[in-house]
């Protein structure tokens, strides 16, 4: 059950400087903050580790009876995340339901991870699933005025948008025409295929990983990667069903129809990101054309 209004009051005035958290906000200190229902005027003073790019995990053997090392795959760490701000309140009474409130969010780390989404005017809107990864601590400095700060990490280090990027196409349309005998000057040679492509646009810095959605009718389905050639190919044999559906989720590496894995269909398994930038994308298929067979990629934009 979600928590309740006396622990997550509604924002009654908001700014475009802002983070939201598991139904908590604040706003930023150059701002009047965020107001929640309560009276009680949040603002944040420190963001420490949103705006800055990650450790590095390098994987280095050293070289023997020379200097430096042999280099190797290299990726990036988690993200730690340092908030630090100050909380108004209008009473006695109401300070000390805020003290409660800032420490009830994520406040049970057995749920999992949480969207923190931050607000910047003039900026794409973005978030990362976070957890808390330390006490959160609360100090008054007044009687009405109270210091929080809370410490959150990110398993995954990028800083996707907020809004996700969706975009479909069908399978390819066999072309018609041809040349007519006998040949009558200036000849016409008809349409070629048409259908069956189309570009993926990553707006962000760093590569991001799809999610592509199959709608049958189709038999043995294929998405490739016209930019470096990599697939995504499907067992000759393997059909869905018109409406059937089946999601390939490229981050981890899944392959689900109706709650059942199809991974052992998937013959060749290329995953392949989205780099920064455009990605040209070829579906095709075993089977012909089907006007209701499509193809649905979702994605967020990243940043380091």
């Amino acid at each position: 059950m979600p928590i309740s209004a006396t622990y997550r009051p509604a924002i009654t005035e908001t700014t475009p400087l802002r983070i939201e958290l598991d139904g908590w906000a604040a706003g930023g200190a150059d701002t009047n903050g965020v107001l929640d229902a309560h009276g009680t005027r949040w603002r944040i003073r420190k963001l420490d580790g949103w705006h800055g790019a990650p450790s590095v995990r390098a994987s280095l053997t050293e070289r023997p009876g020379e200097h430096g090392s042999f280099d190797g795959p290299a990726y990036l760490e988690p993200r730690t995340l340092t908030v630090e701000g100050i909380a108004t309140s209008v009473g006695y009474a109401s300070a000390a339901r805020a003290r409660d409130i800032v420490a009830s969010v994520c406040g049970d780390p057995s749920l999992g991870l949480s969207p923190l989404v931050v607000y910047k005017s003039g900026q794409p809107t973005m978030r990362m699933l976070v957890r808390r990864a330390d006490e959160t601590k609360t100090e008054f400095a007044s009687p009405l005025i109270f210091r929080w700060s809370m410490m959150l990490i990110a398993p995954d280090p990028r800083r996707y948008s907020a809004a996700e990027n969706s975009q479909a196409v069908g399978l390819p349309q066999a072309g018609s025409g041809g040349l007519v005998f006998p040949l009558v000057f200036p000849l016409t040679f008809g349409s070629g295929a048409s259908g069956g492509e189309m570009t993926l646009t990553n707006a962000g810095t760093l590569a991001t990983w799809p999610t592509w959605t199959i709608t049958g009718p189709v038999t043995g389905p294929r998405i490739v990667n016209t930019s470096t050639n990599e697939k995504l190919e499907f067992d000759p044999t393997f059909a869905l069903t018109g409406g059937q559906t089946l999601v390939v989720d490229t981050a981890a590496k899944t392959v689900i129809q109706s709650g059942v894995s199809r991974r052992d269909r998937l013959f060749s398994a290329q995953w392949f990101r989205l780099e920064p930038g455009s990605t040209g994308i070829r579906f095709s298929a075993i089977s012909a054309f089907d006007a209701a067979t499509s193809l649905t990629g979702t994605w967020r934009d990243g940043w380091t």
